[in-house]
Parts: structure tokens; sequence; C-alpha cells
């Protein structure tokens, strides 16, 4: 689906199947004012097979802003990329939960691009490596982050288990985080 510049979308969610869609959809390409992500309560688990279905344009060719000696573009995966369409993900209590990583691999919710704009409200975060790569603009309201946890024990770098940020943004308003962590 091709939309109009002047044009927003909303797109309700009831399942993981229908949220990997609106992913892929987003990834793809739509062009809008805004897309509104509405999650129905409940909790949407995704494992390192759901990365194979999802395309990213920055799956393998992120920006690099700025790229470490040891930093390997090729490890990152993310499962949403907000590129120059701002996004809203109404959670309503659910929950994005991760299952079956390692501390020590790139399983991220969403990569935020330069030009990007990523809102979330009434949302749980769980169990990924670094959920957010922010190089544009994220904000965070009444959402809570758990257990999330990246080991950079093989590279350098300071990054967070919710939030890795190479010059973006990044806002919290009354956000819980609890049990979260970057090992280095």
């Amino acid at each position: 689906m091709l939309l109009s510049e002047s044009r927003d979308l909303t797109i309700d969610v009831h399942s993981k199947a229908e949220l990997i869609n609106a992913f892929h959809m987003l990834n793809s390409f739509i062009t809008a004012n805004k897309v509104t992500i509405n999650l129905a309560h409940g909790t949407y688990e995704f494992n390192t097979d759901d990365y194979n279905s999802v395309r990213s344009y920055n799956y393998r060719h992120m920006e690099q802003d700025p790229p470490g000696p040891d930093y390997t573009p090729v490890q990152d995966q993310y499962l949403l990329d907000v590129g120059f369409c701002p996004v809203i993900i109404n959670g309503n209590g659910a929950t994005i939960k991760m299952t079956g990583n390692d501390d020590d691999e790139d399983y991220h919710l969403a990569y935020i691009g330069k030009y990007g704009s990523l809102k979330i409200s009434g949302l749980v975060v769980e169990r990924f490596n670094t959920a957010f790569f922010v190089t544009g603009s994220f904000e965070a309201y009444s959402s809570t982050f758990l257990d999330n946890v990246i080991d950079y024990s093989t590279v350098s770098g300071d990054y967070g288990g919710v939030f890795r940020s190479h010059g973006g943004k990044v806002t919290c308003h009354s956000c819980w985080f609890e049990g979260n962590r970057a090992d280095n």
C-alpha cells in the first residue's frame, strides 16, 4: 500500500502475525505523514527466527554514526526500521517480548534512523539486546522496560540494555526500568 504524503495511517493489531505484517509494511515502502499502531492488550512474543521474516533496509546497511573500529553492522537485526515516517505505538498495556536470544547477540526491537521518530506509550518491552538503536528521535510515555540485556565484552563501546544512541535524542516520561543492564 503506497499512501500519499498527506495521509495518516492507523493499524490496529491483535496478534503477533498482524504486528509482523505492520512492521514489514513500515520497513518496506510506507510514505505517510504519520503511522499509528494500536496494540490490543496481550503479549507479543518474538524469537530469533522471527527476524528472518522481517525485511529492513537497515538490517545490513545501517547508518554508522560513528562506527567504532570493532563495530560490525551485519550483526544488528531489527523488527522495526523507522525511516522518514513518524511512528507511534500505542501499547495499551501490551508486552513485546524477545525469547531465545543470548545476552551477546544483537536482536533489537527497533532502529530509529537519523530522520526517524518513534513514540511509544503504555508498552512493556522485555528481553531484547539493546531494545532501541537510536540515531533519530525516541520518546516513551508510561512504558516499562524489563530485563533488556546486552553483553559487549568482545567490543569496545558504551551501550545500554534499553537504548543505544548515536547522536539521537531519547526522552522518557513516567517510565519504569527494571533489570536492564549492559556488560562490557
